[in-house]
């Protein structure tokens, strides 16, 4: 599982290596947040070769931010603005 930079300050999500058909929780955290809680959910479907790539979670505030995929952690990406 990887993150980078989609489009504008959105992040690019790309999970692999889940199980093909699945509903997976994915869930953003940022060292911005005070509350140390996600600052977002969003459930997927992966496709049948056991990806899925998508695009969300803007990011509102310069810092780390990473996703959680069903207990699944992703690097970290370091958002610094424009």
């Amino acid at each position: 599982m990887a993150i980078d930079r989609g489009h504008g300050n959105e992040l690019n999500i790309k999970l692999a290596g889940f199980a093909p058909g699945a509903e997976v929780t994915v869930s953003v955290y940022t060292d911005t947040s005070a509350s140390g809680g996600p600052a977002g959910q969003k459930s997927v479907s992966v496709k049948d070769d056991g990806t899925c790539e998508f695009g969300a979670f803007p990011m509102d505030a310069h810092g780390a931010y990473w996703v959680v995929a069903d207990g699944v952690r992703s690097n970290s990406y370091q958002w610094a603005g424009k």
